[in-house]
């Protein structure tokens, strides 16, 4: 540990607090085409995924594009590789999340929406 020439131990820095208040999903403001592409594109190429949809969670100050999977399975493995898909097309410039869907979200927060992949509509 650094000690200062007075020997007092420096501050250690305040935990940045993780969430600022409940979660809030939204259409995004700005609608990221080229990420929407890739995603569906990738996609495709993965038969165990049946539909994705995407909303803009805001966290307080914060903001994130979260993908919604529905799948065969819930391997989490089907989110790694959609996140690193997202993390390719938009590096840092902006968050990406990737969870399955679950009862309560399609209830809360996608009811309706269309999914920006349907495999359904792939066929």
């Amino acid at each position: 540990a650094l000690m200062l020439a007075s020997g007092r131990i420096p501050m250690m820095e305040a935990p940045v607090k993780k969430e600022a208040g409940p979660a809030r999903y939204v259409e995004p403001a700005v609608y990221p085409t080229k990420l929407v592409n890739a995603v569906y594109d990738y996609c495709i190429t993965l038969p165990e995924v049946s539909r994705v949809w995407m909303k803009e969670k805001i966290t307080g100050i914060s903001s994130s594009m979260i993908f919604f999977v529905e799948a065969d399975s819930k391997d989490r493995k089907i989110l790694t590789n959609i996140l690193e898909k997202t993390i390719e097309i938009v590096g840092e410039t902006m968050n990406t999340e990737v969870e399955f869907v679950s009862d309560k979200m399609m209830h809360d927060v996608i009811q309706d929406a269309v999914p920006l992949y349907d495999r359904e509509l792939e066929l």
